[in-house]
């Protein structure tokens, strides 16, 4: 990961301004902005995955949510914050220039950010795949084992009681943005809206904090515009320094990649059916390999032995891996 870093403290954010500012953009960005969120119903939802991660989730009824520092491609971490900082330069060009060393407030502001941007990133997001298609070949060739796994359709409004500001943390299912307008737009509006909203009341060193944990959740949100046609989703989650939901990890090959359980987030809650928990899964479907038939009459054993009634079906997509 290069010159990539994961401390060993989490750090305090203000879980409180992040939902606030959230939900205020989501509102600001109607046109664009789509979230989970208790009165807009989401799409069904097709998690990707081989026939092991199967195996895990249906006999464990987890998903894993993994450091966004650890997914398949690191240049989506640095695209969202070059997105930032180029964002950042251009506000600065705006600013009246004073005679050095003097500085305006929003100067100072963005300064101190553009600087804690550059530094590497801390221990930030963790996230969860998913995209609107559930029998798609690009997605099969990409995420479905070559054609060999299997995609989970999944109801994501069954999530809505866990997300928001929680015990643990911060969780919201948020959609990806591809096209870098968009993503230009989101984050200079979060630039400039945390400081107005703090401009009056705190110094800049602490807006910068609040503007911090604004660009990190956003992050993870923005992928190269290439990608678009995948629709994809993320369950983002954001820990909290208090929370009693510690990381587990897991190695694969040469790396060692820190990840939450979504069922120990959502155990940890005051919920009354933890006993019978199951994650939202509706349906399954199993990819167009040569085994295609047997595997789905596995699956759906699988599926009833795990206390889980739903169907398993195979894909009609005519494809050889």
């Amino acid at each position: 990961m290069g010159s990539s870093t994961i401390s060993g403290t989490r750090p305090e954010r203000d879980f409180s301004w992040l939902s606030n500012y959230l939900t205020g953009a989501r509102s600001l960005h109607v046109d664009f902005v789509r979230l989970v969120h208790r009165d807009q119903p989401a799409p069904n939802f097709f998690h990707y995955t081989d026939l092991n991660g199967l195996k895990s989730i249906a006999s464990e009824h987890d998903l894993w949510l993994t450091n966004a520092l650890y997914c398949n491609d690191e240049a989506e971490i640095k695209l969202g914050i070059k997105v930032a900082r180029e964002q950042i330069q251009l506000l600065k060009a705006e600013e009246p220039t004073l005679s050095a060393p003097a500085q305006t407030p929003k100067m100072a502001y963005l300064n101190q950010l553009d600087a804690a941007l550059s530094e590497p990133p801390r221990d930030g997001v963790y996230i969860c795949c998913f995209c609107d298609r559930g029998d798609d070949l690009s997605q099969w060739r990409a995420y479905g084992a070559d054609g060999n796994g299997v995609s989970i359709q999944i109801d994501p409004n069954a999530f809505v009681d866990y997300t928001g500001v929680q015990s643990f943390g911060f969780l919201a299912i948020w959609n990806v943005f591809y096209p870098l307008d968009r993503q230009q737009k989101i984050m200079r509006t979060a630039l400039e809206n945390t400081y107005n909203s703090f401009a009056a009341v705190l110094p800049p060193e602490e807006i910068v904090k609040k503007a911090k944990d604004v660009i990190d959740f956003f992050v993870p949100t923005f992928k190269h515009h290439g990608f678009e046609g995948e629709n994809e989703w993320r369950m983002i989650f954001v820990p909290s320094p208090a929370s009693m939901v510690k990381p587990r990890y897991r190695a694969r090959r040469d790396m060692l990649i820190p990840y939450f359980s979504l069922k120990d987030l959502v155990l940890s809650l005051p919920i009354a059916n933890k006993d019978t928990w199951r994650l939202p899964i509706q349906q399954i479907c199993m990819g167009p390999s040569r085994h295609r038939e047997l595997n789905r009459a596995c699956a759906q054993s699988l599926l009833t032995d795990n206390g889980y009634n739903c169907p398993a079906i195979a894909s009609d997509t005519p494809y050889r891996s």
